[in-house]
């Protein structure tokens, strides 16, 4: 995966790529430069200077000319994307953000029933345990 661009904030397009296992190509620009490893034993793709079509030519041509590099690096970028981004890892993020929104949510508290035959709706505090449960597993 090639993402040559230089205005890339966050480079979820990389993480993308990783999760896959597909190591990247990306310039030294925004996230992209604390995501991924150029080098050494733990490399996860590689990094270009922006606007550098040469950089750019020889990270494509490095890249395409072992297979058995590719495959090391796309190994490495993956494990650390599952366990950032997992959506259980995501959950434990969310959760406490609702649990501190929920008390200034009156509805959300505590929702009374549309009729006495229904039941009442479940509190945020209920989804949220049952969402991130759902997510654990």
């Amino acid at each position: 995966m090639v993402a040559p661009a230089v205005r890339e904030p966050f480079g979820m397009i990389c993480l993308e790529a990783m999760a896959c296992g597909t190591p990247p190509i990306a310039t030294t620009t925004g996230t992209q430069l604390h995501v991924i490893v150029p080098d050494g034993p733990c490399a996860t793709g590689w990094l270009v200077q922006p606007d550098d079509p040469e950089d750019l030519a020889h990270a494509l041509i490095t890249a395409l000319a072992d297979a058995d590099e590719r495959k090391r690096r796309g190994t490495n970028g993956r494990s650390p994307i599952e366990s950032a981004y997992s959506w259980s890892r995501t959950a434990d993020r969310y959760v406490p953000t609702y649990h501190q929104a929920a008390p200034r949510c009156p509805r959300a508290a505590s929702s009374p029933a549309r009729n006495p035959k229904e039941s009442p709706r479940p509190s945020i505090n209920g989804l949220l345990l049952d969402m991130n449960g759902l997510f654990r597993n």
